[in-house]
């Protein structure tokens, strides 16, 4: 399986793990490619800098650095935005407005894998999903 972590599995896989559930765990560390995608990165700079998203180790660095730092110790593969992932938008549903999750679903949708996150607003976008 190929899987896609969602913003939240992401922080929390690196600095707190025990927020996973057992499968979403085993499925990060066992799966043959996982990625992080840089939709999250950018996320997690846009909540930083307005102040509601603190990541442990990123105060004086940054969650730039943070990204850059974990994520291949991790060892996640990093997924970059591309053209197609941004058209894909332009087709989703509109069942909710969040534009970063709306672009990690397309993501996943176009990259065919498997999205781990426990955000219940996914599932009306029919897309494979573990937790």
């Amino acid at each position: 399986m190929r899987y896609l972590l969602d913003t939240h599995a992401l922080i929390w896989f690196i600095s707190d793990a025990d927020r996973l559930s057992d499968s979403a765990a085993e499925a990060i560390r066992d799966g043959p490619e996982v990625y992080a995608s840089h939709v999250s990165l950018w996320e997690m700079v846009t909540k930083s800098r307005a102040g509601t998203l603190n990541v442990e180790g990123s105060l004086f660095t940054g969650v730039g650095a943070w990204f850059e730092t974990n994520v291949p110790k991790a060892q996640l593969a990093e997924l970059p935005i591309s053209a197609g992932h941004l058209a894909a938008v332009e087709f989703l549903p509109d069942h909710h407005r969040d534009p970063f999750d709306r672009l990690l679903i397309a993501q996943a949708t176009t990259e065919r894998l498997t999205f781990i996150t426990n955000d219940e607003l996914i599932k009306p976008y029919g897309i494979e999903t573990l937790w």
